[in-house]
């Protein structure tokens, strides 16, 4: 594996060496706790100024025939009568900025409650971060993901608002 040691020392070297850097952060993998996200959050601000853009998801999917979907089973993290024989839909994870027909890996460590506080922490991260906010968004027009940012843009003004 990769250490963050690592990581550090080629985000230096690409600022060094004038290369775009474009970074991606996946959050909830199995096994992770909200400490664990919160870690990477603060790597995420301490070398901020290292990254030309970042963007992140914050879930793991599950696809059939995938040993995460054999893990999602055996651990409980998909309903007992769950099927893919059957359509699958949760709005909550559209909340999430991911597509509400993939499940995610929820993990007693790690569910919804988690998940709101990382987002909260994200929220933060852009508003410290407005030029990196910016080449997100444009990013996504670019794109032409113009849905996208606008369920973007719905759950930044969510997070903005939470109690």
């Amino acid at each position: 594996g990769i250490t963050v040691e690592q990581a550090e020392r080629v985000l230096r070297w690409t600022k060094d060496l004038g290369l775009y850097t474009k970074v991606f952060f996946t959050f909830g993998h199995i096994g992770e706790t909200l400490e664990d996200a919160m870690k990477t959050v603060e790597f995420m601000e301490r070398y901020a100024k290292y990254i030309d853009l970042a963007a992140y998801s914050v879930s793991v999917r599950i696809y059939p025939g995938t040993e995460v979907e054999q893990l999602a089973l055996a651990q409980g993290f998909l309903p007992k009568d769950f099927t893919w024989d059957r359509p699958y839909f949760d709005q909550k994870i559209e909340a999430l900025g991911t597509d509400p027909i993939i499940p995610i890996v929820l993990q007693p460590q790690f569910g919804w409650k988690e998940f709101r506080k990382l987002e909260l922490r994200l929220t933060w991260f852009w508003l410290k971060h407005p030029q990196a906010a910016l080449k997100a968004v444009w990013g996504q027009i670019r794109l032409g993901r113009i849905q996208i940012l606008a369920k973007l843009a719905y759950r930044f003004t969510q997070s903005l608002f939470a109690k």
